[in-house]
Parts: structure tokens; C-alpha cells; sequence
């Protein structure tokens, strides 16, 4: 949450590719506080939490064995009320524009814990697009684990996203702008 404890930020990372989940549970936020919450199937991603940088910056840092072109992130944002409770208005999905083809065409019904007193219930009927697709292509070396001889590859990937958020005088009413950037860089053999 933010400085005032009241916006949260979830990047959504999913793919058409089945190899996204064990990539991802091989995966370690290396962000503090970060939670993930996979994606029931037919998904195969998960919603990971960022973490507030304290001046309307959220970071998520991965270290991950993440080896897949064409992964789709989303940006989910948050917002509560005083008691840290949040509602249907307090919430965004950002995604690609609807007029779009649908790249995920199933429908997704699942919880996002935000907090110890609220989750929030997201449901997409009809799929949905995501924001942005990028191409996180691991480093395949010659990194020795052990006498093995067996071969690791890991990247560490930044997602950022800048959020504004202003609260109306009806304390429901929440409106945000975010930009995303994706670095990948190579981790260390």
C-alpha cells in the first residue's frame, strides 16, 4: 500500500504457454511484501504484488527462470477507505483496449487478497486483453550447480509502474493513471 496505506498495485503476468506456472512457481520475489496468487485454470499466470516505493512508484522484482516470448502483464490497482476495506468502485484492471482481440477468451472468477479484512473479487466474463505483451528470454549458460554438472539460467525482471491517485469527495470514487515499463537483465553465472 502506499504511504497512506490505501493503494495497492498487482501485476498480472499470463501466457498462452502452460510453462508459464512452473516458471513462475520456480520464481522469488525479490520485492519486499510481494504476494502472489495464481490464477485458477484454465490461467496459467498469477497476480504478484508490488511493492510502494513511497512516491507513487510500485516495484516488482522477480528473479525468475522465466524463459517465454510474448508474456501478457496487466496492472490491477487498488484503493480502500479508512477501515481498509475496498469495493467494485475502488478497484481497476488495466488491460488492452477492448476493441482489441481477445487474447485470454476464457472467463476468470477469483479473489485477490488485498489485506486481513478485504479481498477483491475480480471477474471477467468474457476474457480480457492484457496492457502489454514483452519477451523475457533467459540467458542460456553453462552455470554449473555442484559437481553435477546441470545448467541454471535466472533473470532478474522489473516491472514499474507510476500510479496518481485522487479521491473524489464520495470516498468510493477513485480514478488512476499508470505507465509500465519491463527491464530483464541477466543475472550473474
Amino acid at each position: 500500500l502506499d504511504q497512506s496505506g490505501r493503494t495497492a498495485i498487482f501485476f498480472d503476468l499470463e501466457s498462452v504457454d502452460s510453462a508459464l506456472r512452473s516458471q513462475l512457481l520456480a520464481s522469488a520475489p525479490e520485492s519486499v511484501g510481494a504476494g502472489v496468487e495464481f490464477k485458477p485454470a484454465p490461467y496459467y499466470g498469477a497476480f504478484i504484488r508490488a511493492t510502494d516505493q513511497g512516491d507513487g512508484s510500485f516495484v516488482l522484482r522477480l528473479r525468475t527462470p522465466l524463459d517465454l516470448a510474448n508474456v501478457a502483464v496487466s496492472v490491477l490497482q487498488v484503493t480502500v477507505d479508512l477501515a481498509g476495506q475496498t469495493s467494485e468502485d475502488r478497484f481497476r484492471l488495466m488491460q488492452g483496449p477492448r476493441a482489441s482481440p481477445l487474447r485470454f477468451t476464457s472467463a476468470l472468477n477469483m479473489s485477490v487478497p488485498l489485506n486481513p479484512l478485504t479481498q477483491v473479487q475480480l471477474i471477467l466474463p468474457d476474457g480480457y486483453v492484457p496492457l502489454a505483451l514483452f519477451n523475457n528470454l533467459a540467458v542460456q549458460s553453462n552455470c554449473a550447480v555442484g559437481t553435477t554438472g546441470a545448467a541454471t539460467s535466472f533473470t532478474t525482471t522489473t516491472l514499474v509502474t507510476t500510479t496518481s491517485t485522487t479521491t473524489s469527495s464520495t470516498p468510493t470514487t477513485t480514478s488512476a493513471s499508470s505507465t509500465t515499463a519491463t527491464t530483464t537483465t541477466p543475472a550473474a553465472t
